[in-house]
């Protein structure tokens, strides 16, 4: 198992082991006469001591080395909507992880090139900069690395080649 997927095994054993249903249960609210009753006030928080071992997210995910300009953003924003990266001008990153539904297209196993159907579904791409690893299985080690997977996958964009996707 690599390192990066053995810290996630490990942070997510660390929360289950601090799981106690007791801590976090809620009564669900009655119903009576079609309205729900409510149990607590809106917007009143549920303790829970496992929030104190993660901190909020940066704003931005930066990169030591690959620093974010206007221009990249700019570039990146063009691509992400660009079916030309498939080979035949068919599918785009928001094919798989529309951004107006979250990043996740919500079918059990995406679909790409030729219709074709993959062997996992997509996950998001929001906050995916910040990710430790990246695929369902962490092959990748940053999202410079995992962006090349998708166009060049034989059933997901399909493009033969690098020199493809450049051209």
């Amino acid at each position: 198992m690599n390192l990066r997927l053995a810290a996630i095994v490990g942070v997510l054993a660390l929360i289950a082991a601090c799981s106690n249903p007791a801590d976090t249960a809620r009564e669900e609210p009655a119903i009576a006469g079609g309205d729900v009753a409510e149990v607590e006030p809106a917007g009143t928080p549920v303790p829970d001591l496992r929030l104190r071992l993660f901190s909020p997210l940066p704003i931005l995910m930066k990169s030591e080395n690959n620093p974010i300009t206007l221009a990249k953003v700019n570039l990146g924003r063009k691509l992400f909507y660009d079916a030309r990266l498939s080979r035949n001008h068919d599918v785009s990153c928001n094919t798989c992880h529309p951004l107006t539904k979250y990043g996740v297209d919500g079918l059990a196993t995406s679909v790409g090139h030729l219709k074709q159907v993959g062997g996992r579904n997509a996950p998001t791409v929001y906050n995916a900069a910040g990710h430790i690893a990246h695929f369902w299985d962490g092959r990748a080690p940053d999202i410079e690395d995992q962006a090349k997977g998708p166009p060049l996958n034989p059933i997901e964009m399909a493009m033969p080649g690098e020199a493809d996707i450049v051209a």
